[in-house]
């Protein structure tokens, strides 16, 4: 870099006398080089004093350009003997390597060379800067640290080699590559080594902060403490790793090999435990929202390996056992599962990963499910999903639900064998309608940024049953009834109140042998439904129908109540809807009112359209 030197030395002094000399330099002296490195030094205005045993002064050195570090020193107090040299120095410097870009460092300390050791003893903390560390895809970027004296000097070199202690605070940086960010490290440092580079080497980390940089939050801050130690030119150590509050998390364990450059990283959460009032889901991961009161122990091990030109791998095993928490659905007990990760960069599992829990305890039961899924980086494969409700079976088709924020995904919902009067004795038409009822069916759905939607579901009995249903269960709904010929001529005729009385006796004690109903949404957050039944009125005590001649004589036929004859034939289409936005909200409202005061609500609010009766046909 110096090669080709030119010296320029506009004015300078002089001095000698018997015993002594004196050099001044009242301007700049410069030494430059064709391939543009500069060195500039300055006498400050004072002169440096030399004798046969001695020497003094003060002076600047800047270095610039040429692939020279752009460095300026500052010497006072400098004190030059046969025995030692010793100054004052006040460094900054800006410097590139391979490996960190605009590395800035600026230090303030006492400098001592004697008996062939020399010293450097920082006089306060030194803030240093590197604007990037280059580790492929997850370079950090922003790093600082403060530099400050420690038991020893910051630097100290001999013939045996050098050492270098001191104390690091405030250390941070992010991290792009995973969204991370590194804040308030702090501990200490003892690192010794020749001129080929560190021997050994002792990290001590009293405390570092963890905090997602992404978007959106997947993780809670963390803390960090631990001790990392470099020899026979390989590094290892173990970082223990806490939330928030102090909880312990989990342990890493580093092992590198500074000649090849392989290494690997050990996580091991031998037993997190999850308890109300302590530790919980939540206080991880802010996905983990919708779990809460979680009590159990799960338990996670995973790994990542490097080396140089080969892509960063991973993987892990994550374990819950008997695990149960509280859900928007309902309390879930019984959670067991084994899920083995093929990568935890992105977050990859292997095929057909199991999950089983014993029992939801939502407004409608459901237990015995078990799920078969793999999940990739962009999407959840489902292969199997099953479950009891209702004394039947309920299932999901396999399918595939993206994960990007807009991701829309179509699946289907499968009834074996489901009991109705289960189902309606879960929700505010119980009282209202009863139904001895077993059904088979399949609701195919699509979630999307609009919602739920829901079109050509199908439901159907299996077999014969019974349905009543109360003149109050009746309210906004339309109906189609086909009685006997004789009804039937009657409400033709006009008497829309004989006609209508005559189909609500009819839907009150209907024995079908035929029941099947279609399922679609409709505007404004509604779920239709429309039933189709065929059976025979059967009143608990048998029934006929009489009128009287005189009042056949007189007119008044159909001023009076009529029974419906037992064993009249009907056939009857029922249109009806559910307010399914509003329960779905009141099922929210239940979630969110649960986190306060207890479980959510084992019942829905009213579902029913509240819309004047029509007549009926």
């Amino acid at each position: 870099a110096v090669q080709d030197f030119r010296f320029n030395a506009s004015h300078w002094r002089a001095e000698l006398s018997p015993g002594a000399a004196a050099i001044s330099l009242p301007a700049p002296l410069t030494v430059s080089a064709t391939s543009g490195a500069r060195a500039t030094f300055s006498g400050q205005g004072r002169a440096t004093a030399f004798s046969p045993l001695s020497a003094g002064g003060a002076g600047t050195l800047a270095l610039s350009g040429g692939g020279l570090p752009a460095v300026k020193i500052a010497v006072t107090n400098a004190s030059i003997s046969p025995s030692k040299v010793a100054a004052d120095i006040v460094a900054q410097g800006e410097v590139d390597t391979p490996l960190t870009k605009s590395a800035r460092v600026t230090l303030a300390g006492h400098a001592d060379l004697r008996a062939g050791r020399a010293r450097f003893d920082l006089s306060g903390c030194a803030p240093v800067t590197v604007e990037r560390i280059a580790l492929k895809a997850n370079a950090v970027t922003g790093l600082g640290v403060r530099i400050c004296p420690g038991a020893g000097p910051l630097i100290e070199t001999g013939s045996s080699g050098w050492r270098s202690r001191g104390v690091f605070e405030d250390a941070r940086g992010d991290i792009a590559g995973v969204m991370v960010k590194l804040l308030r490290g702090a501990g200490t440092f003892d690192a010794s080594g020749a001129a080929a580079g560190p021997r050994n080497a002792t990290v001590v980390l009293s405390h570092a902060q963890v905090v997602d940089a992404a978007p959106s939050t997947r993780f809670r801050s963390l803390n960090g403490a631990g001790r990392f130690v470099l020899a026979g030119g390989v590094g290892t150590g173990e970082l223990a790793v806490t939330d928030a509050r102090g909880h312990p998390l989990a342990t890493l364990a580093l092992h590198h090999n500074l000649a090849t450059g392989i290494g690997r990283g050990d996580i091991a959460m031998a037993s997190l435990v999850f308890a109300p009032g302590s530790l919980q889901p939540v206080d991880l991961s802010p996905l983990a929202a919708v779990v809460r009161g979680a009590d159990g122990a799960a338990r996670f091990e995973g790994w990542f390996a490097w080396a140089p030109g080969v892509a960063l791998t991973s993987g892990g095993e994550a374990i819950a056992t008997n695990f149960k928490f509280r859900s928007p659905l309902g309390p879930v007990t019984g959670l067991n599962a084994d899920i083995h990760f093929v990568s935890l960069m992105p977050l990859v599992t292997a095929p057909d990963q199991n999950i089983n829990v014993g029992q939801i305890q939502a407004v409608l039961p459901v237990s015995i499910l078990a799920a078969r899924f793999g999940l990739a980086a962009d999407r959840l494969t489902l292969t199997t999903a099953t479950g009891m409700i209702a004394k039947g079976h309920i299932r999901l088709e396999p399918m595939q639900i993206g994960l990007g924020p807009n991701a829309a995904f179509k699946g289907a919902v499968v009834f074996d064998h489901v009991n109705l009067e289960d189902i309606l004795a879960a929700t505010s038409l119980s009282d209202t309608i009863k139904a001895d009822a077993v059904v088979d069916g399949r609701i195919p759905f699509e979630v999307g940024p609009a919602g739920l939607k829901i079109e050509q579901g199908r439901l159907a009995a299996i077999g014969p049953g019974r349905l009543s249903l109360s003149r109050q269960a009746l309210n906004g709904v339309s109906s189609n009834a086909q009685t006997s010929a004789t009804v039937a001529a009657v409400a033709g005729a006009g008497k829309v109140n004989f006609a209508e009385d005559l189909a609500y006796q009819a839907m009150e004690n209907l024995a079908f042998d035929q029941l099947d109903a279609s399922v679609n949404s409709l505007a404004g957050d509604r779920l239709g439904m429309l039933f189709h039944i065929k059976g025979r009125h059967d009143p608990p005590t048998r029934q006929k129908a009489s009128i009287a001649l005189s009042d056949i004589i007189g007119g008044h036929a159909l001023d009076k109540p009529f029974n419906l004859p037992s064993d009249t034939k009907i056939d009857l289409t029922l249109d009806t809807s559910l307010n399914f936005g509003d329960l779905m909200r009141a099922l929210s409202q239940a979630w969110r009112d649960s986190l306060n005061a207890g479980d959510p609500a084992r019942r829905s609010g009213q579902v029913q359209a509240s819309t004047p009766k029509p007549g009926a046909q």
